[in-house]
C-alpha cells in the first residue's frame, strides 16, 4: 500500500468531503498508465475508505511535462469552481448535474511526497465504479461493439449530445482545449446512455478564443490534420504542439461519428495522408467513394455499402450534413468545421423529448401470440413501460397480454417532466371450441385402459379432472378408473374464458369367476402334503389364498397340514369387486395301531436277558420307556433285568392322535428256582415248568423304582427296516432312529 503525504492542495469544490485533504492511500499497482503518468485507485482519503476516487500521478519526461500538466489542472479547477458556484446559485444544480459528461473532471489536485519522492497529481471520480467503461476497450471487443451498434440511432445520439454539451461548455465558458480527444479519453455506459470525459492534464486553458497555447501531443486517429502535421514535422522531438479551439472541433466531430457508428468516417480508405485525402477530395465528396478508387479498401466494400445505406435511410439528414461539411471542408479549413454550438442545436432538436410514435401490431387479440409494441422517440434519457421495465436501448418489444390492458410508454428527458403515451389492448371474450370429447369404452369389464380423445380450438390450456391433469398440446390420454367416473375436460382461452365437456366411464360390478378351487383329498391320513389347485377367470386382477398370499390366476400348490383347515381363495377384479371359494381338508383322527408289544421270556432269573418286540402301524413317532427311548415302527431289543420292570410304549400319529401299551417283565429272586425252565404263566398265575404245573408263585418281587435293574443288550433288530443300532454299554439303552 502506498501513502501520499500532501503539502499543497487545491479543491475544485464539487464534493464537500474533498475541500481539504492531508493523506491519500493508494493500491500498490496502477490501473492505467501512459506517457504523462500513472493512474491508481484510492483506498482511502484522510483515512476514509470507499471514496470512489482515482489518482493520476503526473510524470516529468524531461520537458517539464508534469509541471505543465499540473498547472493546466489547477487553472481548469479555478474556472470550474467558479462556474459551479454560479450554477448552484442560479439553479441549485451542480456543474455535473448540468453536464453529466463532466463527471470525470478533477476533484482536487496536490503536491506531496510518496515513499520519499516528490509527486504531483490530481483526483477524479472512479468512472469504472459507476458502471462506465473505457470507450476504447468497447471498440476493441467485437461483442461489445456489436451490442453498442445495435442500439437505436436515437439512443446513440443522446450519448453524443451529452459529449457535445460538455465540450460546448468547456470551449465557450472555460476556454479549455482538451487536445487529446480519443476513444480512451471517453468513458461510456450504453445501458443508461451516459458518457464522460477524462485526461484533462494533456490539454491547455486558452486566454481567449483566438489564443493558441502549447501542450504535448501524441499521434492518434482523432487528431486534427494540422496537429498531425506538427507532430510529423522534422525537429519536433519534444512533441510540443500549438492547439486552439478549432483543433478540438475536428476531434469532436470524429468522436460524434464514433459514438454513432463505432468507426472512423474515412474507414474505407487504406491510407489517410495529405496525398490520399487530396486525391480523394478531387474525385469525391464524403461519404461518396468507389471501389475503383486506388485508396479504397476493397475488402470493406460490403460494409461500406451498408454504411451508405444507413446514412441515407436511418441517420437524420442534418447529422449527415454536419459531418459532411466538417469532413469535406473542415479537413483543410478549420473554420469550416461544425462547432459544438451547431452540433448542440442539431442534436437538441433531434433529441427534443417527444414520443413520435407508439403503436401495437394489433389492438384486439384473438390468440395467444404476444403483442409487438414499437416506438420512435427523441430526447429520452430513459424509456420505461410499466410492468415491463426499462426499454431505453430498444425500439420494439413483444409482450404477453391476457386481459384488457392499457400499455403505457414513459419517456424521461434530461430536463422537464416525463412524457407518456398509451395504447388500449382488448382481448377476445369468446370461449374455446370443444369439437369432440369421447371415450373408447363406456363400460370397462376388464382391467384394460379406456382412451379419452378430444379436439379443441382456441385454447391455451386444456385440463381433465379426476387425476388426469394438464393435457395441453395433446389429443388423447389413457385412463383406468376404479369406479364409475365422469371426466370433465376444461379448455381455457389465452384470456381466461373457459369451456367444458364431460364423458362418463363405468366399470363392471361383476366379480371374477372362480372356475374351481379344490384339494387332491379331503382327509389326510399319511402325513403327505395336501395339493391345492385352482383356476380363476381373466377378469381377476389379484388372487389371494388366505395364509399363503398372492398366487397366479391358475396353478397348484403343496401345503403341509397337521390339523383340520379351511382354505379360502379370494379373487378381486380391477374395480374392487371380489368372490371367494373355500376348500376344507381334515386330518385323520385314527390312533396308531399297536399290533405287537411283547417280551420273550416274560419271567426270568435275575441278571438274565429278555427280548422285547413291537410292531406299530399309523404312527409318526414311538417311544419305549424306561431307557429304550425312540424306536422305529417295528423292531426288537434285548434287555438284561435285575428286578421287575414295567415298559411303556407311547405312540402318536402324524396328526397328534396317540395310543399306548405297557409290558411288565418279572424277575425271580430265588436262586434255587430255574427260571430258564419256566415257559409260561397260566391265567390263574400258575407257572408251567418243563410241562408240569407247580405251586402258585408268591409275589415277592419288589416294585420297580426308576430304571433300576434294567440293562439293555448291546443290539436290537428292526424287523421292518432290517437295520441294527448299537448301544453305548450295558447300562444304556439301544436307540433306533426314525
Amino acid at each position: 500500500m502506498k501513502q501520499i503525504s500532501i503539502s499543497t492542495f487545491a479543491s475544485t469544490g464539487l464534493e464537500p468531503s474533498f475541500l481539504n485533504v492531508q493523506t491519500i492511500e493508494l493500491e500498490d499497482n496502477p490501473i492505467g498508465q501512459g506517457g504523462f503518468g500513472e493512474v491508481y485507485r484510492a483506498i482511502s482519503v484522510d483515512g476514509r475508505g470507499n471514496t470512489g476516487q482515482v489518482i493520476k500521478l503526473l510524470f516529468d519526461t524531461g520537458n517539464n511535462a508534469a509541471a505543465r500538466g499540473f498547472a493546466t489542472i489547477q487553472e481548469l479547477q479555478k474556472r470550474l469552481r467558479q462556474k459551479n458556484e454560479e450554477l448552484l446559485q442560479a439553479s441549485r444544480r451542480s456543474l455535473i448535474e448540468h453536464y453529466p459528461a463532466l463527471a470525470g473532471v478533477p476533484q482536487f489536485s496536490f503536491q506531496g511526497t510518496l515513499n520519499g519522492r516528490n509527486v504531483v497529481g490530481y483526483s477524479a471520480n472512479d468512472l469504472s465504479a459507476a458502471d462506465m467503461e473505457d470507450f476504447g476497450q468497447v471498440l476493441e471487443d467485437d461483442s461489445k461493439t456489436r451490442k453498442f451498434q445495435a442500439l437505436p440511432i436515437s439512443s446513440r445520439m443522446i450519448v453524443a449530445l451529452q459529449l457535445v454539451r460538455a465540450f460546448h461548455f468547456l470551449s465557450s465558458q472555460i476556454l479549455f482545449i482538451h487536445a487529446d480527444i480519443k476513444a480512451e479519453a471517453i468513458f461510456v455506459d450504453f445501458t443508461k446512455l451516459r458518457c464522460a470525459i477524462i485526461d484533462f492534464d494533456s490539454g491547455a486553458v486558452a486566454k481567449d478564443a483566438s489564443d493558441k497555447p502549447t501542450t504535448f501531443g501524441t499521434n492518434q486517429d482523432w487528431l486534427a490534420p494540422e496537429i498531425a502535421k506538427q507532430l510529423a514535422a522534422s525537429g519536433n522531438a519534444s512533441r510540443i504542439i500549438k492547439v486552439d479551439l478549432l483543433s478540438d472541433l475536428w476531434a469532436i466531430n470524429i468522436a460524434i461519428h464514433y459514438l454513432l457508428f463505432g468507426f472512423h468516417p474515412l474507414f474505407f480508405l487504406a491510407e489517410i495522408s495529405d496525398r490520399s485525402i487530396a486525391e480523394y477530395f478531387r474525385q469525391f465528396q464524403w461519404p461518396a467513394a468507389a471501389p475503383s478508387f486506388r485508396y479504397f479498401r476493397k475488402d470493406l466494400e460490403p460494409i461500406y455499402r451498408q454504411y451508405v445505406s444507413i446514412l441515407r435511410s436511418t441517420v437524420p439528414a442534418e447529422v449527415v450534413r454536419q459531418l459532411s461539411f466538417t469532413i469535406n471542408k473542415g479537413y483543410t479549413d478549420p473554420t469550416s468545421r461544425a462547432t459544438c454550438g451547431q452540433w448542440k442545436t442539431v442534436l437538441d432538436v433531434l433529441n427534443r423529448p417527444a414520443i413520435v410514435r407508439f403503436s401495437a401490431d394489433r389492438t384486439t387479440l384473438t390468440d395467444a401470440r404476444p403483442v409487438r409494441l414499437s416506438w420512435e422517440v427523441s430526447g429520452a434519457t430513459r424509456l420505461d413501460i410499466p410492468g415491463v421495465g426499462d426499454v431505453t436501448s430498444r425500439t420494439s418489444i413483444e409482450v404477453k397480454v391476457r386481459r384488457d390492458t392499457t400499455i403505457e410508454l414513459v419517456l424521461t428527458p434530461s430536463q422537464g417532466n416525463p412524457i407518456r403515451k398509451s395504447i388500449q389492448i382488448q382481448v377476445s371474450k369468446a370461449s374455446p371450441r370443444i369439437h369432440a370429447f369421447t371415450t373408447s369404452a363406456q363400460l370397462l369389464d376388464r382391467p384394460n385402459p379406456a382412451r379419452l380423445a378430444w379436439s379443441v380450438a382456441g385454447a391455451e390450456r386444456v385440463e381433465i379432472d379426476n387425476g388426469v391433469g394438464d393435457v395441453s398440446g395433446r389429443a388423447f390420454t389413457d385412463i383406468l378408473p376404479k369406479t364409475d367416473t365422469t371426466y370433465t375436460l376444461t379448455a381455457t382461452s389465452p384470456f381466461g374464458v373457459v369451456a367444458t365437456a364431460s364423458v362418463k366411464v363405468a366399470v363392471s360390478k361383476v366379480p371374477p369367476v372362480i372356475h374351481y378351487f379344490r384339494a387332491d383329498r379331503a382327509i389326510l391320513c399319511d402325513g403327505r402334503p395336501v395339493e391345492l389347485s385352482w383356476k380363476v377367470c381373466e377378469r381377476a386382477q389379484e388372487v389371494v389364498i388366505d395364509g399363503i398370499g398372492v398366487v397366479p390366476r391358475e396353478g397348484s400348490l403343496r401345503v403341509a397340514q397337521k390339523k383340520d383347515k379351511v382354505y379360502v381363495l379370494r379373487a378381486r377384479s380391477a374395480f374392487g369387486y371380489s368372490s371367494e371359494s373355500r376348500c376344507t381338508v381334515e386330518v385323520s383322527k385314527v390312533a396308531p395301531r399297536i399290533e405287537v408289544f411283547s417280551a420273550d421270556p416274560m419271567f426270568l432269573r435275575e441278571g438274565m436277558e429278555t427280548e422285547i418286540r413291537w410292531k406299530i402301524t399309523g404312527a409318526d413317532r414311538a417311544t419305549i420307556l424306561p431307557k429304550i427311548g425312540s424306536v422305529p415302527p417295528t423292531g426288537q431289543v434285548k434287555v438284561r433285568l435285575t428286578q421287575e420292570v414295567q415298559f411303556s410304549l407311547a405312540t402318536e400319529s402324524y396328526y397328534g392322535v396317540s395310543a399306548g401299551a405297557t409290558l411288565t417283565i418279572r424277575v425271580l429272586k430265588q436262586r434255587t428256582f430255574d427260571a430258564g425252565r419256566v415257559s409260561r404263566l397260566d391265567a390263574d398265575g400258575v407257572r408251567t415248568f418243563n410241562g408240569a404245573q407247580t405251586r402258585r408263585l408268591s409275589r415277592q418281587v419288589q416294585p420297580l423304582r426308576g430304571a433300576q435293574g434294567v440293562s439293555v443288550a448291546p443290539t436290537y433288530r428292526n424287523e421292518t427296516r432290517n437295520d441294527t443300532v448299537r448301544s453305548g454299554g450295558d447300562s444304556g439303552v439301544g436307540r433306533q432312529g426314525r
